[in-house]
């Protein structure tokens, strides 16, 4: 079952499109700016045990995604292309192990290839390779643990077994136990026709332990240093996080089932009519049922937690790869057709939108032309397309893959030469050093902004007035160093000590789409000059 030379081909392409334009603009708030600036303070202060943000320790994951942002800034600098590489080389990893787990579940060469391009496609996937989270590498992490439990189940191999709770580990230290959602719902679901003997008990049990040596040593740590973290790991971060409203989100139940088919265009919307029009038949019918229960069982499962985020459900979506490879890859004449048409339709609809969007002011802003260039390149691969691949499988799956890349490509240029439609800080940045004003302290009212942090490459100081963000766990923190930091205007008392600083400190004040309460216009009083940098404020 040797790697066919087309993959390499599309995983060549597929990864230079990943890199290009990746640190093209600035973090973005929120999760973006909140991890690289994670990364960069601990990359500074090389304590790779301790997350701080915004000179607060920050535990609310697990430190591997921090590890590698700042493993980026070793090789590139302390910059978003830094930060942002091995998001992109977690998703071209992703696209690797999709190829090669559709190939043991038998999909062949042509339907692995179907299986990767497809993932390729969905927005989703590529939107996680621009916004850094846990939720990428959690992702390369679930889809290897799948690829060693189907190579374990089928070759009966001790070091497969090893390999699978070892992608399980490190998964664990990305983001916890949400790791086994995926893995787990397709081992049980998964049947093989033909399923070597397992590994013996004594072996399994050791590959446990090398589970908890790997995954949990970060938490056994931090426990031996302070047992509370034994509550706040467990109670808060696990139990309260899933089934308690902690961190104040309010997505409703059905918010992966609306917005699931959504971030998986086309083939989302496609596939309830696929899966009714090409049916079930002998050979296919364990694997895509296996695969349709594992999907739905694990949007159910995220649905009934209290805490949302669209990127908690990415680690499903090689699963729905694999689903609609196989699908394509029985579909009959007159469905392909079908598909194939409505997948176009889809291609040129985004490619008409990018060609528009530079002429059309959004806010005052043009996008900068080179976006409608870039669709008119799109246009034109389109076209060619159509002469040029004859399957109309894998023609379909290029032009959602070619939407998808024009969608990445474009948003990527826009945000870099549009960042003030953006909570995007380097402009700010910029201007504060243009007037030689990057060495004061910078005062952010009522704002967690480590995306200003992260541009000016130092610690600021945030205003609370009643920003939920604001709200730091302290009760970790060794001393009260931190009230440096962070100042709570509501209170009297901290009022008086921020005028005390500000007093005898030169500094600037920064907003960010907010107004000064009336309470503390006091502040900015301080300043006799502003200035407005679209939703950005400046008092200097």
């Amino acid at each position: 079952m040797g790697i066919d030379r087309r993959f390499w081909l599309f995983w060549i392409a597929a990864t230079g499109l990943l890199l290009l334009f990746a640190g093209s603009y600035g973090v973005v708030e929120t999760s973006d700016a909140r991890y690289a600036e994670i990364a960069r303070e601990m990359y500074r202060s090389g304590d790779w045990i301790h997350p701080q943000l915004l000179q607060i320790h920050h535990y609310h994951k697990p430190p591997m995604a921090y590890w590698l942002a700042a493993a980026g800034y070793a090789l590139f600098g302390v910059n978003p292309f830094g930060a942002r590489f091995f998001l992109e080389i977690s998703v071209s990893v992703q696209l690797l192990l999709a190829y090669l787990s559709a190939l043991r579940l038998g999909l062949g060469r042509g339907g692995a290839l179907l299986a990767s391009i497809v993932y390729f496609s969905f927005p989703l996937v590529l939107a996680s390779s621009r916004d850094l989270t846990t939720d990428s590498f959690l992702c390369t992490f679930a889809l290897s643990a799948i690829y060693a439990w189907i190579r374990y189940r089928q070759e009966g191999k001790a070091r497969w077994y090893f390999a699978y709770t070892l992608a399980l580990a490190l998964g664990f230290l990305t983001k916890g136990p949400v790791v086994f959602v995926a893995p787990v719902l397709f081992a049980l679901f998964w049947r093989p026709a033909h399923s070597a003997p397992a590994a013996s008990p004594a072996l399994r049990a050791l590959a446990w332990v090398l589970f908890v040596a790997v995954g949990g040593w970060w938490y056994l740590d931090l426990i031996a240093e302070n047992g509370a973290f034994w509550d706040y790991f467990v109670k808060r971060q696990t139990v309260e996080r899933f089934a308690k409203n902690v961190f104040h989100r309010h997505e409703p139940f059905w918010y992966y089932w609306v917005l699931t088919p959504l971030v998986g265009l086309p083939w989302l919307a496609l596939l309830p009519w696929m899966a009714r029009r090409i049916g079930l038949q002998r050979g296919t019918e364990t694997l895509e049922r296996t695969l349709a229960l594992a999907t739905f069982t694990g949007i159910f499962f995220f649905s009934l937690s209290s805490s949302k985020r669209i990127f908690y459900i990415l680690p499903l979506f090689p699963l729905f790869a694999f689903w609609i490879a196989s699908l394509l890859g029985r579909a009959d004449g007159e469905s392909l057709r079908r598909i194939e048409r409505a997948v176009r339709l889809y291609a040129w609809g985004w490619i008409v939108l990018w060609l528009i969007l530079p002429f059309v002011p959004i806010h005052g802003v043009r996008l900068p032309a080179a976006s409608a260039i870039l669709a008119g390149i799109g246009a034109l691969v389109l076209l060619g397309l159509g002469r040029m691949i004859g399957s109309l499988r894998l023609r379909a799956a290029l032009e959602a893959a070619l939407a998808s890349a024009v969608l990445l490509e474009g948003a990527s240029l826009a945000m870099a030469k549009a960042p003030q439609l953006f909570p995007i800080a380097d402009p700010v940045a910029a201007w504060l050093h243009s007037h030689d004003l990057d060495t004061r302290t910078v005062v952010v009212y009522d704002r967690r902004l480590p995306s200003l942090s992260f541009a000016l490459k130092r610690p600021i100081v945030s205003l609370y007035d009643g920003d939920r963000s604001l709200r730091r766990e302290t009760g970790f923190e060794p001393d009260e160093g931190w009230r440096q930091n962070l100042y709570d205007l509501t209170r009297a008392s901290e009022q008086q000590r921020l005028r005390a600083r500000l007093k005898h400190e030169p500094s600037v004040l920064i907003l960010y789409r907010k107004r000064v309460h009336e309470r503390n216009r006091w502040l900015e009083t301080l300043y006799p000059h502003r200035q407005r940098l679209g939703k950005w404020t400046i008092y200097y």
